[in-house]
């Protein structure tokens, strides 16, 4: 492909040749595909919920062990 597609922070997002995104830990990060001149940005933000303890209720489907 031409479309060239990079992450500006690989500790929160990483994008790869095809477009693939991958989440790596939490934080904001920008993405970006450049194809013939033209530039594309999707700003990803990701926050994950606090590790599930015994005193917390499991999501729906889960079992704590």
């Amino acid at each position: 492909w031409l479309t060239q597609f990079v992450s500006n922070d690989n500790g929160v997002a990483t994008v790869d040749a095809d477009g693939r995104v991958r989440i790596v830990g939490p934080g904001e990060t920008a993405l970006q595909a450049a194809f013939q001149g033209r530039v594309a940005v999707a700003i990803v933000t990701v926050s994950f919920p606090p590790p599930l303890t015994s005193s917390t209720q499991s999501p729906k489907g889960w079992s704590m062990k």
